[in-house]
């Protein structure tokens, strides 16, 4: 996008001014899971291969991903073994706060995430980028010596806020059922604060032939992988998927099920105990400047408009910045005060998530409004949907103005 040369503004009455602005909500490129043999190397350590490139091919052409981010979960069914490191192609992991569930008190396992942001991940390139190791070493020596499998899962995701990736993150809600009933209908989960352009990770992990489904419409499949342990070789499964949020909140529509609802022979053949773990990735929170107003000019703003965009699920917010704050008020040439202030704010929002139409101007504004020096007009775009053939997807804000003084 090219911002034009606001000090030209001085020379116009009224004037029209639109920007193209691509599209920076959170994109998932790479998805991988994988099940650890049982055995003593499982005791110790899981080991994936997942990919992380840096350029991401498209129908039109090569993209170089923006703040990426790996994201991956551990599971160790049938003992209570945390992971105590992770790292991805040698380069140490950090682990997500919250996000570790123990499960108790009679068949015990162990949930961790884990995760490596733009900064600490060495991208591959070329056309065929190889997959390189992401390991998780467990606490093994202090947590028993039992033979179960280890399961992983893990995404690679682009357009990811870098501060701070994760705004909520949710841990410790077990679902229990018995082989006499099968636990269908688990209560619901509270609901998971996100907006739209933000990415919801589901990650869940079960033992004795438990699985489960996300029944959100607007939900998609990461990956799922089941695996044995050692002594009864009742499947253990872990899955990992991803919510696109419609709106400031996402409720998690579970459906656990038990695969042999019957079967009640063998150590924990009884029982299923079922663990989760759900964070909410933000997208990049920083807005793309359209305009400030010169060193004294004013400017009423008549509409802005949201036009032209190129796929159907591109959303717009556009706020105002720089506005009086406290007790400053608005200055006459003098420095007196025209207008006493109490409590007043920097930023306001002219629209949030403002749906963009196919063929149709959407108007931003309900009325005009005048701005001062100093004021700045910014605005971001995301898509409710999490492609990677997004990822380049744009749409135009148009600005209808007259300059005052």
């Amino acid at each position: 996008m090219a911002n034009p040369n606001i000090a030209a503004m001085t020379e116009l009455n009224v004037g029209t001014l639109a920007w193209e602005i691509v599209q920076d909500g959170v994109a998932l490129i790479w998805g991988n899971v994988y099940a650890e043999y049982t055995g003593t190397q499982a005791q110790q350590k899981s080991r994936s291969s997942p990919l992380t490139p840096e350029v991401w091919k498209l129908r039109d052409g090569d993209y170089t991903l923006q703040n990426t981010l790996m994201v991956a979960y551990w599971s160790y069914q049938g003992n209570s073994r945390p992971v105590s490191s992770a790292d991805y192609d040698n380069v140490a992991g950090t682990q997500i706060p919250g996000a570790h569930h123990l499960w108790v008190p009679m068949y015990t396992g162990s949930t961790d995430m884990w995760y490596w942001k733009d900064s600490e991940i060495n991208h591959t390139s070329g056309t065929n980028p190889s997959p390189k190791n992401l390991d998780a070493n467990y606490d093994w020596q202090n947590y028993g010596n039992v033979q179960y499998g280890s399961t992983a899962a893990s995404a690679y995701l682009a357009n990811v806020d870098q501060t701070t990736p994760f705004n909520n993150i949710r841990a410790n809600y077990p679902v229990w059922s018995t082989s006499q009933y099968s636990n269908r209908n688990p209560p619901f989960f509270e609901p998971i604060p996100t907006q739209i352009g933000d990415m919801v990770i589901v990650c869940w992990a079960g033992i004795y032939h438990s699985r489960v489904q996300i029944r959100n419409a607007n939900s998609h499949l990461i990956g799922a992988v089941a695996n044995t342990n050692g002594t009864t070789w009742y499947s253990n499964s872990t899955h990992m998927s991803y919510i696109n949020p419609r709106s400031y909140e996402e409720h998690v529509l579970q459906q656990v099920e038990n695969g042999y609802p019957e079967h009640s022979s063998g150590a924990g053949g009884g029982s299923q105990n079922n663990t989760w773990s759900v964070i909410n990735v933000q997208s990049p929170r920083t807005k793309t400047t359209l305009f400030e107003v010169p060193s004294g000019k004013v400017i009423k703003l008549n509409n802005l408009y949201i036009e032209n965009p190129e796929i159907s699920g591109l959303h717009v917010s556009i706020d105002i910045e720089g506005l009086p704050t406290g007790t400053t008020g608005i200055l006459n040439s003098s420095g007196s005060p025209v207008i006493n202030s109490e409590g007043t704010i920097a930023t306001t929002t002219v629209c949030k998530m403002l749906r963009a139409k196919s063929g149709k101007a959407v108007p931003a504004m309900k009325r005009p409004i005048l701005l001062t020096e100093g004021d700045i007009v910014k605005a971001k775009v995301v898509a409710d949907e999490s492609y990677p053939e997004w990822l380049n997807k744009s749409c135009q804000i148009v600005a209808d103005f007259e300059i005052i003084t």
